[in-house]
């Protein structure tokens, strides 16, 4: 159970990531 959220922490984390680097790319296209 305990590696279950673990999982589901890594994925939440690395999709935070994700919508931050296309911020940051969206804002250096215009």
């Amino acid at each position: 159970m305990t590696t279950y959220i673990s999982i589901l922490r890594g994925i939440n984390l690395s999709g935070h990531h994700t919508i931050k680097m296309g911020i940051i790319k969206k804002l250096f296209a215009e």
